[in-house]
Parts: C-alpha cells; structure tokens; sequence
C-alpha cells in the first residue's frame, strides 16, 4: 500500500511540473510548503488516501486483537510457498527485462 500511495505522489509531482494548471500540487509537498494542515487533510481524505490507510490499520489492529485475546486461533499457512515463487518470477521478470533493456541502449 505504501507503495502504490508513494509512485502515485511520484507521478502526481512529475504531473504538476508539467501541466501545472492541470495538476494540483501534491498536498504532502504543500505541506512542507506552508500550506494549512486542514486543507492538506481535506485534499487528502478526498483522494482516498487517508481512508485507505485507515482500513488498513483497522484491519491490523482488529486481527492482532483476536489473535492476542484467543478469538481466533491461527492456523499454519498453506500458501507461503505459492507467495515465495510469484515473487521470485516477478524479481525474475524484472532482472530480465532490464537486461534486456540495457543492451538495447535504455
């Protein structure tokens, strides 16, 4: 999540150099700027970024409180093997491609 929320402000600022009168600032470097808290708040939470955050954190903290009072007992996973090899094919994907991009002069 973090890194979809950290490309996303990347391409927003590359955005607004560009077509400045298109593309608002990025409210976190508004921020830094002088810009109000309240107005970055507000942009932010109209973005979507904030309520995404939130969900996350809520689902966190509701999990560790199950798993720590015993409401529900955790079971070995099954799956971290099938994790493990997509993610060595998309490391894989990326090695190659930029391989592939650098003998072609990129």
């Amino acid at each position: 999540q973090q890194f979809v929320i950290m490309i996303s402000q990347m391409v927003r600022m590359f955005l607004h150099k560009m077509l400045p009168r298109l593309v608002s600032i990025e409210p976190l470097v508004a921020l830094g700027k002088g810009e109000k808290l309240s107005k970055v708040y507000n942009d932010l939470t109209r973005m979507g970024r904030l309520g995404a955050v939130r969900d996350t954190c809520d689902r966190l903290r509701r999990e560790h409180f199950e798993r720590t009072t015993g409401m529900v007992v955790d079971t070995p996973a099954g799956g971290s093997w099938l994790w493990w090899m997509s993610m060595g094919a998309a490391v894989g994907g990326c090695c190659y491609a930029m391989g592939a991009a650098s003998k072609l002069g990129f």
